[in-house]
């Protein structure tokens, strides 16, 4: 529907905040509540949940400066993890280098596969430009894992999808390339 933009250039804004001391804390409410509608409303794993708000007090909110690792591959599950602002990468390292596996953005998760196994982390994940992320520590998750199974079975079904597309990408060479001899080259 319609809606209402206003447009505050960074003086006009910093004489409102010299004259109103809260202004700044309470822009900054705003501007996080904004980010958590959105999030609610594009993510997979919450938008279809009865109640959100337990789900979303367990987790923390992090900032993240540009070209920061969130996750090294091979390291203890971390959590889970929710992309509230940015873009993120993800990058797998195997015997014949690094490549990047995906790329998530705005209400996209991480961390799920491990979160869950509970084996070492399968990929790395960073923010070129930095971002603003919201972190379930892994500890904090099976406490409450009972209380909301529908945020488990989410989970769980993002999982099994990742699953497949890391299969996909790691599907052995020999059976998509035909190898063959330099004959073909040599014109005769």
């Amino acid at each position: 529907g319609p809606g209402l933009a206003w447009r505050i250039d960074a003086q006009t804004l910093a004489d409102l905040g010299a004259r109103q001391p809260g202004l700044a804390a309470q822009l900054v409410e705003l501007v996080k509540a904004r980010l958590l509608s959105n999030l609610v409303n594009h993510s997979a794993l919450l938008r279809d949940l009865p109640d959100v708000g337990p789900v979303l007090a367990r987790f923390a909110l992090l900032e993240v400066p540009a070209g920061a690792e969130v996750i090294a591959q091979g390291t203890p599950p971390p959590g889970l993890f929710l992309l509230l602002h940015g873009v993120a990468e993800v990058w797998a390292h195997g015997p014949n280098g690094t490549a990047r596996v995906a790329q998530l953005s705005e209400g996209d998760a991480f961390g799920e596969m491990s979160l869950l196994s509970g084996e070492p982390t399968n990929a790395s994940v960073r923010l070129p430009e930095g971002g603003v992320l919201l972190h379930l520590a892994a500890a904090d998750f099976e406490p409450h894992a009972q209380e909301t199974q529908a945020f488990s079975r989410g989970l769980e079904a993002l999982a099994d999808v990742r699953r497949g597309e890391l299969t996909d990408l790691v599907e052995p060479l020999e059976d998509t390339f035909e190898v063959v001899d330099e004959a073909w080259l040599v014109d005769e």
